[in-house]
């Protein structure tokens, strides 16, 4: 797979700074899926109707993933 099969992808270090790199559509998904599981572990009461609304999606998209 070459970076033209990929999208780019800049993330924040928390030391400062950004870090770019590639991302097949799998491993966004993949990212995607731990941060969401992160935010609704940090925030246990958050449904997933008001975190769908918060990240600007579907509650539809939001079950699908």
């Amino acid at each position: 797979m070459t970076n033209s099969d990929k999208y780019r992808v800049t993330r924040f270090k928390t030391e400062g700074g950004r870090k770019t790199e590639y991302l097949s559509e799998e491993e966004i998904q993949k990212l995607r899926a731990s941060k969401l599981q992160k935010i609704r572990k940090d925030n246990p009461g958050v449904t997933q109707k008001a975190l769908a609304e918060a990240i600007g999606i579907n509650l539809r998209t939001l079950q699908d993933w």
